[in-house]
């Protein structure tokens, strides 16, 4: 069988040529890894089982493996005269190997050189001889003393992988040419009979399901859809990096393409056997609306596309043209295509755990192949073999949906019993992984996953997606777009503005907004509220029988999508509903309660509500249909925002009091900011009531004191531009950001950095403010000047007049030159329990008992085990601990860190129990 050696890249032919190397000469090969090798692949010394049979009697010495990549060929003489010259080259380095950059200490007898180059067999003139015949006479006429070599080319390489089918089992998502699928039980000795078939039509059915982007509803107010490869686009992010203070600004790794970053660690082989130095998981994190979904969506169609590229056009139906639409659809927005073909496959992570919430043990193999199942039939066995057999990527998106904290840790255990299965049967597995980073505690471990955090869009990525967001939605209107292209660029000149369009949702939904209205909105509440009343008059316009019922019932149509939206947040908190919906017969219930409540005659409040209802099956506004039988919104954004505008209704004391209820939780984060954000644009005499509880939420107990939300909640609002053209409230909200300053920093010091630096470039007297509790904490000693110093670093990558002052400032921290060891925090660092049980013993004079249940609390926080945490994490216990954190001297920073961050985790990802919250729910809908 002829092979595609061409794709394997030149990393994975050095893999390939060790591997037939090991097979064929025997054990006495030694192979080499990455990086430099002195002119060698792999070596072999002794008597080898190669060549066979041969007149001389094997190889018997020393000998080294070559291996020769060509990325062009040409399958002309000119590839023969580049190996040629490759060959040449070594041979020189071999005859002087002192004057070679790389010394090599011995000069081989025997020569095996791989490539990937076609040589012609011709007698004398072909390729095959003309290199034989230079390698024997060059090498003598340079002084090599060679006993004999041999060059495994194209074709020689494709026969020896017939007759080695565990190399070739090994590459196989690489070397196949043609329908890969087709030809699984060729290839793949062990392949079921009819998996390539169920595993075509799996991924047939997939192109066609995936066509469209996710916010084809979000971003469109005529009656088509976006196409996923007409819009979508490869976003940018930042690797985790080092947050050493030493150097912090160089060691962030900036990606320009998260998708192109992950199809280049797709592109080899990740079998466990190989031993890489780097074989880790990817998981990607991103605040609400920046896409997360959207670029695994992208991910994973161009992963089918590749593995149906070579497939008949007829045996594909309908999904052919969607195939050729994405293809130019990537090769427009330049995404690398795979060399490794890859099955990909998404767990959308919320269902998986409503699937396993009631207790039932469902693995994810098995979750996996029941799913696929529901259309395609398939045995859990079969599945298995196809882990074994093939490359697989696998997405698993959305852990922050799945907020319940027992389902969350079963189904994590899953997740690593799946990856430890994989593991077993050596399988070739690129998982990716996606988070809103909001009560993330690192369950995708860092020892098995790398972090990479989606960065905000700069102009000139927004702009560029906002230019192909109009080119396809105004294809056919030139002026429209331009207009439309002209109010963007304008909103990018405006600070204000700018700032929202740091994502792809918001770049959307700007573009959808200045369609219609000449100026932008100015906070991020106010985009979305715009955003929701555009669509809503889209409707009402429309001149149907529902737009009149819209435009009738306006404020009771907005009262439904605000507690639909109460109601599924609350659900979402629950075991089985981190994907809800409401059953119509609840939007029913709901609807008629409103009425009647209006003192609506109940028959004519029954009449409305059938109207309510059956408009909500066909699309209300940011409503449309889920399950059989449900409702729901599809852009969780838009959820969250109709939550907030019911819990900033009512009396004010009531509304302050709600949002202190749900301050500390991450589940409610997104929709806590959007209620800050609506007090703030609409009720100016209550900002100091956020800035007092803002304060009260860090001093009520000592474990506040430790967590702080309050001032976590103001990085938030900073960060999302609240109260942005008032400075006083700026001001205030950054002396609450200060306050963390006092504590070892943890990931989310850039953040905090960022916020500081925005205020402080915009405000003068903030500067100051920030400038003072900077420098008293540099002039100080211990964990506030650590702090502190990273700040300013982080600050010495801008540019400014601040940033100026911050390289000035730094020098004088004695901080800078420390022994202080300045790792990575919010990593684990070491043994946590041990190093804080001896300062516990030695330093603080616990009693052992009270020693070993704290102790004992931390393994529990550090296991992931959060309801048992809830049980042992007394007030007594919680005070103990923070007691603790306070009181690590500075060289245990990291450890002080760590377990900081564990119980600000743990506090953030408790269900709320609010009766504020179940009473606001009662008053639309009694029952729940």
């Amino acid at each position: 069988m002829r092979h595609d050696l061409a794709r394997l890249g030149s990393a994975e032919f050095e893999d390939l040529s060790q591997a037939l190397a090991l097979r064929i000469l025997g054990p006495g090969v030694s192979v080499f890894g990455a990086g430099r090798d002195g002119g060698r692949e792999a070596t072999f010394e002794g008597q080898m089982r190669y060549p066979e049979p041969s007149p001389d009697g094997p190889w018997d010495g020393y000998g080294i493996l070559q291996a020769k990549y060509k990325a062009t060929l040409y399958g002309t003489g000119q590839d023969t005269a580049w190996l040629q010259g490759q060959i040449k080259k070594e041979l020189d380095a071999w005859a002087n190997s002192e004057a070679n950059r790389v010394k090599r200490v011995r000069q081989p007898e025997f020569l095996l050189f791989t490539t990937n180059v076609t040589l012609s067999a011709v007698p004398g003139s072909g390729g095959i001889d003309t290199i034989n015949k230079f390698i024997g006479e060059y090498a003598e006429t340079i002084g090599l003393p060679l006993k004999g070599w041999s060059v495994w080319h194209h074709d020689q390489i494709c026969r020896l992988l017939d007759g080695h089918t565990d190399v070739r089992r090994t590459y196989a998502a690489f070397l196949t040419p043609g329908d890969i699928l087709t030809q699984l039980q060729e290839i793949l000795a062990g392949a079921p009979a009819n998996l390539g078939d169920i595993l075509a039509m799996h991924a047939t059915q997939q192109i066609v399901n995936g066509q469209w982007i996710r916010l084809s509803e979000a971003g469109d107010t005529t009656s088509s859809k976006l196409r996923l490869g007409s819009v979508g686009i490869d976003l940018p992010a930042t690797l985790d990096f080092s947050m050493a203070l030493n150097g912090y600004a160089e060691r962030r790794t900036e990606v320009s393409g998260v998708v192109g970053h992950i199809v280049e660690l797709a592109d080899h082989c990740r079998r466990p056997s190989l031993k890489r130095l780097d074989n880790r998981h990817i998981v990607l994190i991103g605040g609400p609306g920046q896409g997360k979904t959207t670029i695994t969506d992208l991910l994973t169609q161009l992963y089918r596309v590749a593995l149906l590229e070579d497939r008949e056009a007829h045996r594909l139906g309908p999904a052919a043209s969607i195939r050729e639409q994405l293809s130019d659809g990537f090769d427009e927005i330049r995404l690398p295509r795979p060399r490794c073909r890859r099955w990909p496959f998404k767990v959308v992570l919320s269902q998986y755990g409503d699937a396993i919430s009631g207790g039932e043990d469902i693995s994810l193999l098995s979750y996996i192949a029941s799913y696929i199942n529901r259309r395609t039939p398939i045995t859990e066995e079969q599945l298995r073999s196809w882990l074994r057999l093939w490359p697989w990527l696998l997405v698993l998106d959305g852990l922050d949906e799945v907020t319940v904290p027992s389902v969350r840790e079963k189904m994590m255990n899953n997740v690593t019993d799946f990856l430890i299965e994989a593991a077993a049967c050596d399988a070739d597995l690129l998982v990716v992984g996606t988070t809103r980073p909001q009560g993330y505690g690192e369950e995708f471990t860092s020892g098995q996953f790398k972090h990479l955090t989606l960065r905000h869009l700069n102009t000139t990525e927004a702009m560029n997606y906002a230019t192909r967001l109009a080119n396809v939605r105004h294809e056919q209107d030139d002026e429209t777009r331009d207009t439309v292209l002209d109010r963007v660029r304008e909103a990018m000149g405006e600070p204000l503005t700018q700032r929202l369009m740091r994502t792809p949702l918001q770049v959307t939904i700007m573009s959808l907004l200045l369609e219609r209205r000449r100026r932008a909105p100015q906070d991020r509440h106010a985009l979305f509220e715009a955003y929701y009343n555009v669509l809503y008059d889209r409707e009402v316009n429309k001149g149907t029988s529902i737009s009149r019922l819209l435009d009738e019932q306006r404020t009771n149509v907005d009262y439904l999508h605000e507690h639909i939206g109460l109601h599924l947040q609350i659900r979402a908190e629950h075991a089985g509903e981190a994907d809800p919906s409401l059953p119509l017969d609840e939007l029913k219930a709901m609807a008629i309660y409103r009425l009647t409540a209006h003192e609506f005659d109940r028959d004519k409040a029954d009449l409305l509500a059938d109207q309510l209802v059956k408009a909500a099956t066909d699309r209300l506004v940011q409503l449309v249909p889920r399950a059989p039988g449900n409702v729901g919104f599809e852009i969780r954004s838009l959820q969250e925002l109709m939550a907030a505008r019911a819990l900033t209704s009512g009396a004010d004391a009531t509304v302050i009091k709600r949002l202190g209820e749900l301050a500390p939780s991450a589940h409610w984060r997104n929709t806590w900011l959007f209620a800050a954000s609506r007090v703030f644009a609409r009720s100016e005499h209550l900002h100091d009531s956020i800035i007092t509880l803002l304060e009260k939420l860090d001093t009520e107990t000592p474990f506040q004191m430790l967590a702080l939300p309050g001032a976590r909640l103001a990085v938030e609002m900073i960060d999302e531009d609240i109260a942005a053209n008032v400075p006083v409230y700026r001001r205030l909200l950054a002396k609450r950001v200060l306050e963390l300053l006092r504590f070892s920093p943890s990931r989310d010091i850039a953040q905090i950095s960022r916020v500081l630096f925005h205020v402080a470039e915009s405000h003068i007297p903030a500067q100051a403010m920030i400038d003072r509790a900077l420098d008293d904490a540099i002039a100080g000693s211990g964990i506030p000047a650590i702090s502190a110093n990273l700040v300013l670093k982080l600050w010495t990558s801008a540019t400014g007049p601040i940033t100026a002052s911050a390289r000035r400032r730094l020098p004088v921290s004695q901080w800078g030159s420390s022994d202080v060891d300045y790792s990575t925090p919010g990593v684990n660092p070491g043994n946590t329990a041990s190093i804080i049980g001896d300062h516990l013993e030695n330093d603080l004079s616990i009693e052992d008992a009270h020693c070993r249940k704290l102790k004992s609390v931390i393994n529990v926080l550090e296991s992931g085990r959060l309801d048992t945490a809830t049980e042992l994490l007394t007030a007594e216990v919680m005070e103990d601990l923070a007691m603790v954190v306070q009181s690590l001297p500075a060289e245990n920073w990291q450890q002080a860190a760590h377990l900081r961050a564990l119980l600000i985790h743990w506090y953030e990802r408790r269900p709320i129990a609010s009766g504020e919250l179940s009473a606001l729910a009662a008053t639309s809908l009694p029952s729940v």
